[in-house]
């Protein structure tokens, strides 16, 4: 497992996790980024969430049956746990003092001893990929350990929830082509051409749902300009 997949450090110390899975209101964009600031060692206000990105994002293999949590969870998890490890070892070759001297706070690697000694990961990483593997394998924290993970927080979806404002996969709309329109009506569906009813359609949405009156049949028109 290649961890840059799953994490990126900036230069500013931010930290952008890349997930296959997508935020469709159970959360997952919170608790998600939880576990990586939790094994990263990282503040949860410095994580990124770039979810469900063909282009940029590992394969998630669908957002259902609690797979988010459940199985890519993990899989976060260890490649957060793998960075940091690597993060370590980069920060005692800088600091020129053995890992075991060292302590992790807030994306800042200290010595122990002497927190003045320091060095952060947005240094160590200087928003690159880090080519570096670690030397063993990195172990998860154990439940004992959790300090983001399993603590009350605010969710991130609360505010878009609340006000409506929230967008998932059902909002998105392909792009309208010229002259093209398509009816569905109980269950059949047909295709014409010519320009829509810009009287009726002019200022409403690309997809327009209208319920015939007196009737339960429900008619979805899918006009573009």
């Amino acid at each position: 497992m290649d961890f840059n997949a799953y994490l990126r450090i900036a230069e500013d110390g931010r930290v952008t996790v890349y997930t296959g899975k997508i935020e469709m209101g159970q959360d997952v964009v919170t608790s998600l980024a939880q576990m990586a600031a939790d094994e990263l060692g990282v503040a949860l206000e410095a994580i990124d969430m770039v979810m469900g990105d063909t282009d940029r994002c590992p394969f998630g293999n669908g957002t259902y049956g609690s797979l988010s949590v459940r199985v890519f969870g993990p899989a976060l998890r260890s490649a957060a746990a793998e960075a940091k490890a690597v993060l370590l070892t980069l920060a005692s070759e800088h600091l020129k003092l053995p890992q075991e001297q060292l302590k992790v706070e807030k994306g800042v690697v200290f010595v122990a001893a002497d927190r003045s000694k320091r060095v952060t990961f947005s240094r160590l990483a200087m928003g690159q990929r880090i080519a570096r593997k670690p030397d063993g394998k990195a172990v998860t924290k154990g439940v004992a350990d959790f300090a983001v993970m399993g603590r009350p927080t605010k969710r991130r979806d609360a505010a878009v929830k609340v006000s409506g404002k929230a967008l998932y996969a059902g909002n998105c709309l392909p792009p309208p082509r010229r002259g093209i329109s398509a009816r569905v009506e109980s269950g059949s569906t047909s295709i014409r051409s010519g320009s829509p009813n810009r009287r009726t359609m002019r200022g409403t949405p690309a997809l327009r749902t209208a319920w015939s009156s007196g009737s339960s049949r429900n008619s979805l028109a899918l006009c573009g300009w």
